[in-house]
């Protein structure tokens, strides 16, 4: 991780303030940045003892400087990797509470869209009675489709990872998006010609990409534009995303919405987490897209 943000100039008066806390306390000991020889800096504690004589008078200080960095940084790192473990127990226990529940929904989601349709065929011709049979079924198979969304957030799924164009798959996408995004938003592709193929799971891609786009859309409501564009990445061993070094394919989406602010963007990826309103969102999209991205990498 990195390290802490370069210091601010130090106080006026703090060397002497700490010989005075010594004096007065008997101790000054403090933590913090300070200036090597050569101009680096190190973060250090230091102890200033005052030295006195026989008859208790002060004749100086005794100060002692140690280069604590490694320290601090460990414990950075140290507290970095419990965010992280707890994050993923936390992640591990949501899966598992929706995963069962999403389970049980669908059952009960087949047996009544079958019986829905059923009924549906052996209906006379009253066509009143079979537009709300319609409204029911179709309502039935938009909470068939969370479940889904649910149970893909829930288990990992099994990905068949093969090579993929990506550029001839946004290409077999673009009837689906321009339907699901509506005229008010544009498509933009931006590929270039030596792209790589890509391996991955293109069924589950096609999902995250989707998801991705309908974020996009509902954050432009008086329309704009989305980019999709692609490059080919070299990553070394020592990255900052802990992958294992390669080629990789880095598959960018942008749009010209308002963005997110600090807390939504710590919180994008949180299952459920949603800033739309009730009913317009299930806040899975992300989690989908971010536990794809984790699986593929």
């Amino acid at each position: 991780p990195p390290g802490p943000a370069p210091p601010p100039p130090p106080a006026a008066g703090e060397p002497a303030r700490g010989l005075a806390a010594a004096e007065r306390e008997g101790r000054f000991e403090k933590e913090g940045w300070r200036v090597r020889k050569d101009g680096s800096r190190f973060w250090a504690n230091v102890v200033i003892d005052p030295i006195r004589d026989s008859d208790g008078r002060l004749i100086g200080f005794a100060k002692v400087t140690r280069d604590i960095t490694h320290r601090i940084e460990a414990e950075r790192e140290l507290e970095r990797a419990r965010q992280e473990l707890f994050q993923a127990q936390k992640m591990e226990s949501l899966g598992h509470l929706t995963g069962g529940v999403a389970h049980d929904f669908n059952n009960l989601l087949t047996v009544i869209i079958g019986s829905l349709g059923l009924l549906k065929k052996r209906l006379p011709g009253d066509q009143r009675t079979a537009d709300r049979l319609q409204n029911a079924l179709e309502a039935a198979q938009r909470g068939a489709n969370l479940t889904q969304r649910m149970l893909s957030f829930a288990r990992k799924q099994r990905l068949d990872p093969q090579p993929c164009a990506i550029p001839d798959l946004l290409r077999g996408m673009t009837d689906l998006l321009i339907h699901s995004l509506g005229p008010s938003v544009s498509i933009e592709t931006r590929f270039p010609l030596d792209l790589d193929l890509g391996l991955t799971d293109a069924n589950q891609l096609e999902l995250s990409i989707i998801n991705l786009a309908t974020n996009a859309r509902d954050a432009m409501p008086n329309g704009g534009r989305i980019v999709f564009s692609a490059s080919n990445q070299r990553v070394p061993a020592d990255n900052p995303h802990r992958l294992a070094p390669g080629n990789y394919i880095c598959l960018s989406i942008s749009d010209t919405g308002s963005g997110m602010d600090e807390e939504t963007l710590r919180r994008a990826v949180e299952p459920f987490y949603t800033t739309k309103g009730i009913g317009r969102g299930t806040g899975l999209g992300l989690s989908i897209v971010d536990g794809l991205a984790e699986q593929l990498g």
